[in-house]
């Protein structure tokens, strides 16, 4: 696999053992444990290089070895492009059936002294998103 694709798959993997190191279900995320340093690359920076995107087999993959509590979180995160802070700040206010979107306007926040409050998301815009299309 490319350089990219790798650290891709990585932060990804990292970011759920980390979710599960805040949930308790796991006492450290393994992935600290590895000698992985992960590269900067173009596709860091907005709007500049390639996107990368699961193929359906490799999310049923991952979807495959989740737990199924976690499992409606990670078909609301993949069919909607949402981030992890995004997807777990929604609330059904943000939905409106008739228009079939979720309105991404907030997501949660880390504080320097290692609190969590609700903010604007990462880019800084609210944006709509298409649901329940199929």
């Amino acid at each position: 696999m490319a350089e990219t694709t790798v650290t891709r798959y990585f932060s990804c993997t990292h970011a759920m053992f980390e979710a599960a190191v805040r949930e308790k279900k796991i006492d450290d995320n393994p992935c600290k444990r590895t000698d992985f340093k992960r590269q900067s690359f173009a596709a860091d920076t907005p709007d500049e290089g390639e996107h990368v995107y699961l193929t359906p087999a490799e999310y049923r993959r991952i979807w495959d070895n989740l737990h199924h509590a976690a499992r409606p979180l990670a078909d609301f995160m993949i069919h909607t492009g949402t981030r992890f802070s995004e997807a777990t700040a929604a609330s059904p206010d943000q939905v409106n059936t008739t228009k079939r979107q979720v309105m991404v306007d907030k997501a949660w926040k880390k504080e320097k002294d290692g609190s969590w409050r609700i903010g604007p998301p990462k880019s800084g815009k609210k944006r709509p998103v298409p649901v329940g299309t199929g």
